[in-house]
């Protein structure tokens, strides 16, 4: 169990309607991150954990949103989850940087999910450079690279960021996934391609990425 993070007691159901109810109240109080000890679990257990608390509480918070106009319209709802998950991360990268601000033993999936939590609260900057360290330690996860691609919004971010990307497949991916996403078209982008294409025939995503160019 994560202390502070996930709580034991905050999981146990009465076994009246009352119960029941005192329960829920409970659930949706944010997670507090003590001071203490990080628990000593492994990366992706972690991961998995902090995924769900995240996730909890984005649906939490899609339940607080109102269908109709109203006063949760004015963009003051959000997920409360977020706060506690950000600091617990940000306490587990700062116990394991050297002086030299290397990670030790890192293997980047909560490097990927401190990115989306950034992201989430705007802190976009400083969510990309996580997001890179990421698919430099597991360049196979995808959605990270999705992540980028969101926060990429001018062809000038992307050149920017792909000087700090790793040099391989799923970099050449990324970079003309995220120039059709940002309506580019060319003869470099068709030669990128039909690289591709020459690697993967029957790969439906290119395919369909040769069809948005002609």
């Amino acid at each position: 169990m994560l202390p502070g993070i996930i709580d034991p007691k905050r999981e146990s159901v009465g076994g009246t309607p009352s119960g029941k109810g005192k329960s829920r109240a409970s659930n949706d109080a944010p997670a507090t991150v003590e001071g203490g000890a990080l628990p000593n679990l492994s990366q992706k257990s972690l991961f998995l954990a902090l995924y769900a608390k995240v996730m909890s509480g984005e649906k939490r918070k899609n339940e607080d949103s109102e269908m109709v106009m109203g006063p949760q319209d004015l963009g003051t709802v959000v997920n409360k989850q977020l706060l506690p998950v950000g600091r617990f991360l940000s306490r587990w990268f700062e116990q394991r940087t050297t002086e030299d601000g290397d990670l030790i033993g890192s293997q980047g999936w909560l490097e990927y999910l401190y990115g989306m939590v950034l992201a989430k609260e705007k802190n976009e900057d400083k969510a990309m450079e996580y997001f890179i360290r990421s698919v430099h330690l597991f360049p196979m996860n995808w959605g990270c690279w999705l992540e980028m691609t969101s926060l990429i919004t001018r062809l000038e971010d992307l050149n920017r960021v792909s000087r700090h990307l790793p040099q391989n497949i799923i970099s050449f991916i990324f970079h003309l996934h995220t120039s059709l996403e940002l309506y580019q078209q060319g003869p470099s982008l068709a030669n990128s391609l039909d690289q591709l294409l020459g690697i993967f025939p029957t790969s439906a995503f290119l395919l369909t990425c040769n069809a948005l160019l002609a």
